[in-house]
């Protein structure tokens, strides 16, 4: 910023850190759902507010899960691979990074948008970690 600041650069700082969304039982599904699809695979996550993860009172989880199908193929169908407003990753080695970190989860993985990864085109598929 300083070095920026001297010959009046406008510069964005990137100042994210650990970003958890909590659904509690009380939650207008309707109206949280879909922001939390958009804050969260904008720019395939790779933005400083992109959320880390979502925490969703048990009574809640099934439907959270099923509702965020609909916005994400809305979004980018249901092959999100063949969309061209889905974002890729930077390289090869960090697809490689992420599709172990998921697999290495021990999580059920669900995607409505295929899942996969592809180093050679850099895509990752928008994801869910139960």
């Amino acid at each position: 910023m300083q070095k920026a600041a001297k010959y009046l650069t406008p510069v964005t700082l990137e100042l994210g850190g650990k970003s958890p969304v909590i659904v509690d039982d009380t939650a207008k599904m309707n109206a949280t759902v879909p922001r939390i699809a958009l804050g969260n695979f904008f720019n395939a996550g790779q933005t400083c507010a992109a959320l880390d993860y979502v925490l969703v009172h048990s009574s809640r989880k099934t439907q959270f899960i099923d509702d965020l199908a609909a916005p994400l193929t809305a979004s980018y169908t249901n092959q999100a691979s063949d969309s061209p407003d889905y974002g890729r990753i930077i390289n090869a080695r960090h697809v490689k990074r992420l599709a172990t970190l998921r697999e290495s989860s021990g999580a059920r993985i669900t995607s409505p948008c295929g899942v996969g990864a592809d180093e050679v085109t850099c895509f990752v598929s928008p994801t869910i970690l139960r």
